[in-house]
């Protein structure tokens, strides 16, 4: 029924973050070869999945009568192959693959009249002050949206982000985006071509698929040949690009181009439900408009670079961040290689 040599075949050529870890109760046991966070493993899953065209047709959650007691398994489907994986990452990246599972699982429950309360809905009733008295059934809210980093800013796009939709007594719709307790992240988005290793150097190529490297560096005046002295140094273990230590304060950037960068993260026309603690209670932020929107991120007001060195084996890093404080909130882009390489592919940003 499962194809499991076709999935190997096409998942782990598509990809080296992940391992094969062999089959176990009838499913593919895939596991991370670095230690991610919650948020960037289930990101990460997305996006190969979403790279060799495999969508998740069933979630089947951990339990005594399922593949794992510890991890959700899948059923995906490739054209008219069917394969069956479980994801396996670790205690707190599998607490937070599981966070919008263990709602959407509430949610229908509830509104089922399965269970008579809910500390979701209750705590989204109070701070929206409304009545839920529906969920929208058929949302794949194991897809992945993608969110491309983009100088032109946001979009309205909450039928394609939202996680799960309610609706209230009056018939109004809320698209809702699901945040676990520990998920910083706002956007995850690949630049592989940006930095390429040649022989025993890191070297800046500017060759990155959606050319985002440019408008971000020149945005806050980056210069990309510190990022490669300290990639290098970093790779071969010799001290170098030690005057960048610490944190350089930007006094120059064109804040305007930066916060459309941010605001492509969001997009907007939905709510956020942050968890609270390790409850099902969640913190409602509404992004239905673009005014609101604006004012979640607030007005730049500082921003810093944090560059790659080598110092020695305790005092060394290889990320380059650009943290940005508004008057409302604090922003880290974090150019990185996930996959405990040297080579940046990845730029994530965060919400601090």
């Amino acid at each position: 029924m499962y194809n499991h040599k076709k999935f190997r075949e096409v998942f782990f050529q598509a990809t080296d973050l992940f391992k094969d870890s062999g089959t176990k109760n009838g499913a593919v046991r895939i596991t991370p070869k670095t230690k991610l966070s919650s948020t960037e493993l289930g990101l990460s899953f997305n996006e190969v999945l979403e790279s060799v065209s495999m969508n998740i047709i069933e979630t089947i959650l951990p339990s005594e009568t399922a593949p794992s007691r510890k991890y959700s398994s899948y059923i995906l489907k490739n054209n008219q192959d069917k394969h069956f994986v479980t994801l396996a990452g670790g205690a707190q990246a599998n607490k937070g693959m599981h966070f919008e599972r263990e709602i959407h699982k509430e949610c229908i429950e509830y509104f089922s009249k399965q269970r008579s309360e809910s500390e979701f809905i209750s705590s989204l009733e109070d701070q929206a002050d409304t009545k839920f008295v529906n969920l929208i059934i058929g949302q794949d809210f194991s897809r992945s949206v993608s969110r491309p980093l983009t100088t032109e800013g946001a979009k309205r796009a909450g039928k394609e982000i939202a996680d799960i939709t309610l609706v209230d007594t009056l018939g109004i719709v809320y698209p809702i985006s699901l945040k676990g307790v520990g998920g910083k992240t706002i956007s995850n988005n690949g630049v592989a071509g940006m930095f390429n290793k040649q022989d025993d150097k890191i070297l800046y190529a500017g060759q990155e698929q959606n050319n985002i490297s440019k408008p971000i560096f020149d945005s806050v005046g980056i210069d990309p040949e510190i990022i490669s002295r300290g990639l290098t140094a970093y790779l071969n273990k010799v001290e170098n690009n030690t005057e960048f230590q610490n944190s350089v304060v930007i006094t120059d950037f064109e804040g305007t181009t930066l916060k459309r960068l941010i605001e492509s993260s969001y997009d907007y026309g939905y709510y956020i439900a942050k968890q609270q603690q390790s409850s099902t209670v969640c913190k409602l932020t509404d992004l239905t408009e673009y005014n609101l929107l604006d004012k979640h991120i607030g007005d730049i007001e500082t921003i810093s670079i944090k560059y790659p060195f080598y110092k020695n084996s305790k005092e060394k890093r290889k990320s380059t961040n650009i943290l940005i404080q508004t008057t409302t909130n604090k922003y880290n882009f974090e150019i990185r290689n996930c996959d405990g390489g040297v080579v940046p592919y990845q730029i994530n940003l965060q919400q601090l």
